[in-house]
């Protein structure tokens, strides 16, 4: 990662805001913090789940689970609802980010969820749906009074 025209190894950056997220877990908790669990992106393979593993470890937070974020969301899903999903049965998870849109699709196994399929799209996210409807508005009403339109753009206050 380029830094200004600083190369950052990527594990490095990692490193840096999960010693910043444990710090804050140790304060608020008051004392060590007894176990980890990191999400990961579903579609993320052995390579990029072990630079988050040695962030982690760097960080003195060696994980005690790595968790694909659909089965964690799934997981969440069911603590909340009881058991409305039955041994076998399938939750379509949606994860609508700033920069992505990913969807998976996981099953309930026994001891937990797997994910039985995944697929995310760059580049429609939450920001490129802001941006849309932004410039959907700004030609929309252009003629009205477009120089209030630029100063909501472009604010300088």
């Amino acid at each position: 990662m380029l830094l200004g025209s600083t190369e950052v190894p990527v594990v490095d950056l990692i490193t840096a805001v999960l010693a910043r997220v444990a710090g804050e877990a140790r304060r608020v908790a008051g004392g060590p913090i007894s176990a980890v669990a990191l999400t990961h992106p579903a579609a993320w393979a052995h390579t990029r789940r072990q630079v988050l593993v040695e962030a982690a470890t760097r960080a003195g937070i060696a994980p005690a689970a790595m968790v694909a974020e659909p089965v964690a969301a799934a997981d969440s899903f069911l603590s909340v609802s009881g058991d409305a999903v039955p041994v076998g049965g399938c939750v379509v998870v949606y994860d609508l980010g700033a920069g992505t849109f990913d969807a998976s699709v996981v099953r309930r196994t026994p001891g937990g969820f797997d994910v039985v399929a995944a697929e995310g799209l760059n580049q429609a996210g939450g920001l490129d749906i802001d941006a849309a409807i932004v410039a959907y508005l700004g030609a929309t009403n252009a003629g009205r009074d477009g120089g209030a339109f630029a100063r909501l753009l472009n604010p300088t206050s």
